[in-house]
């Protein structure tokens, strides 16, 4: 067995998303209507690579701050909309 440190740690799923998330955000829809929209539409796939709650909060944090970037646009109602009972993140 070989006494070398491995060259790199392999990431994980979650890690990787979030590391393509931080890249894409910037990209991400022209208005706060679009990006709440890409946010709701990225909801399985953030359950799917396995994101912890602090991972989620800070992909939230950093769509808040997107938000606060962009102007309001038109908002659509929602397709499936969660009940109301839950609150949105961003």
């Amino acid at each position: 067995m070989s006494d070398e440190a491995p060259v790199a740690q392999l990431e994980t799923l979650a890690e990787g998303y979030i590391r393509l998330v931080r890249m894409a955000l910037p990209l991400t829809g022209s208005t706060q209507a679009e990006l709440r929209q890409w946010w709701r539409g990225e909801t399985l796939r953030r359950r799917q690579y396995g994101l912890t709650p602090e991972q989620e909060a800070l992909l939230a944090d950093l769509c808040r701050e997107r938000l606060a970037t962009l102007p309001p646009g038109e908002t659509a109602p929602a397709r499936n909309a969660a009940p109301a009972r839950r609150r949105a993140l961003i």
